[in-house]
């Protein structure tokens, strides 16, 4: 008797319609906490776990022409750290292109690497100068050249350096007078396809890589 009393409640019509009613809700309550989760792990903040050292001393000193900065730190953790940053001058490079897109550089020895490099004109920021005057100068002293200067950007040369470098463009160049060297400077003057410019500077062989590649987009020239 139970047993044919349960089998027909459970075919009972306002039965079907709750158990019904009961498992939407359910389904819909489950939908609405995940999408629920789901926003709150979206738009929460990741804890930050990268601080800032704190500077504690700086004592200068200069090796040479290079000024370098002993530099004393704590870390986020207490200890006391001591580091040597560069500390020279701001430095300016050009890319100059003529009017008829050949690139102008300057072909001499580098003794870091030892050997003969072919680079972009560039050196550093005089006090005097404002960072296009500097660029202006380097180019006209270095080869000889000028041409529309136009500012591109700055960024910093090194993690472990104060300097900033100043990127520079030059176009429709022309030569405008003779080189004006330093005392230990010995420069030839190239000028060279903008084609095989790219390849010199997917060669690697560029010390100036950044500016190269900066003032190519920014002419959109790649």
């Amino acid at each position: 008797m139970s047993l044919r009393r349960s089998v027909s409640d459970r075919g009972n019509p306002v039965n079907i319609a709750w158990t019904f009613l009961y498992q939407r809700d359910c389904f819909v309550a489950l939908i609405t906490g995940l999408l629920a989760m789901t926003i709150i792990i979206m738009t929460s903040t990741p804890k930050q776990t990268v601080q800032a050292w704190k500077k504690i001393s700086e004592e200068p000193y200069k090796i040479d022409f290079i000024k370098i900065s002993r530099t004393k730190f704590e870390l986020p953790n207490g200890e006391i750290i001591d580091r040597d940053i560069l500390a020279t001058k701001a430095t300016v490079c050009t890319l100059p292109i003529t009017k008829d897109n050949k690139v102008i550089l300057a072909k001499q020895f580098r003794p870091g690497p030892n050997k003969i490099l072919t680079e972009l004109p560039g050196g550093y920021l005089e006090k005097k100068d404002t960072p296009e005057q500097s660029a202006r100068r380097e180019l006209l002293e270095e080869t000889g050249y000028d041409g529309d200067m136009r500012f591109v950007q700055k960024s910093w040369a090194s993690g472990s350096a104060k300097r900033i470098k100043y990127h520079f463009v030059a176009v429709n160049c022309e030569k405008v007078q003779k080189q004006n060297l330093d005392k230990h400077e010995y420069i030839d003057v190239v000028e060279m396809p903008l084609d095989e410019f790219k390849k010199h500077l997917e060669s690697g062989e560029l010390t100036d890589s950044e500016t190269g590649y900066r003032g190519l987009l920014f002419l959109n020239l790649i």
